[in-house]
C-alpha cells in the first residue's frame, strides 16, 4: 500500500515537472499583452494631446476674432450681433470638438482592448493546458 502511494506521488511529481515549462508561457503572454496595451495607450495619449492643442488654438483664434468684432462695433446692435455670432460659433465649435473627442475615445477603447481580447484566449488556454496535464 505504501509502495502504491509512493508510486502515485512519483507519477504526480513527474507530471508537475513536465507541466512547469507551460507555466512560464503565461507570464510571457501577460507581458506581451501589457506591452502592446502600453504602446497603444502612448499613441492614443499623443493623439489626444494633438487634439487638445488644436482645440485650444481654435478657441484662442475665435476669442481674438470676437475681440476684434467688439472693438469694431459702433452701436449696441453691432455689439449684440457680435455676441450672438460668437455664441453661435462657440456652440458649433464645442459640438464639433465633442464629436471629435467622442470618436477618439471610441477608437482608443477599441484599440486598447484589441490586444487583450486577442491574447486573453491564448492565455487562458495556456493556463488550462498546464493545469490539467
Amino acid at each position: 500500500m505504501a509502495r502504491a502511494a509512493l508510486r502515485a506521488n512519483a507519477t504526480t511529481s513527474a507530471q508537475a515537472a513536465t507541466a512547469k515549462p507551460d507555466l512560464t508561457a503565461g507570464p510571457e503572454i501577460c507581458h506581451d499583452l501589457f506591452e502592446q496595451t502600453c504602446v497603444t495607450f502612448a499613441a492614443a495619449v499623443s493623439e489626444w494631446g494633438t487634439k487638445i492643442a488644436d482645440a485650444m488654438t481654435t478657441s484662442t483664434n475665435n476669442a481674438f476674432q470676437f475681440a476684434g468684432e467688439l472693438a469694431a462695433a459702433r452701436s449696441w446692435p453691432d455689439v449684440v450681433a457680435a455676441y450672438t455670432s460668437q455664441a453661435r460659433k462657440q456652440f458649433e465649435t464645442v459640438a464639433a470638438m465633442t464629436q471629435d473627442f467622442a470618436e477618439l475615445n471610441r477608437k482608443l477603447t477599441t484599440d486598447m482592448l484589441t490586444p487583450v481580447t486577442s491574447g486573453l484566449p491564448e492565455l487562458l488556454n495556456t493556463i488550462a493546458a498546464s493545469r490539467w496535464r
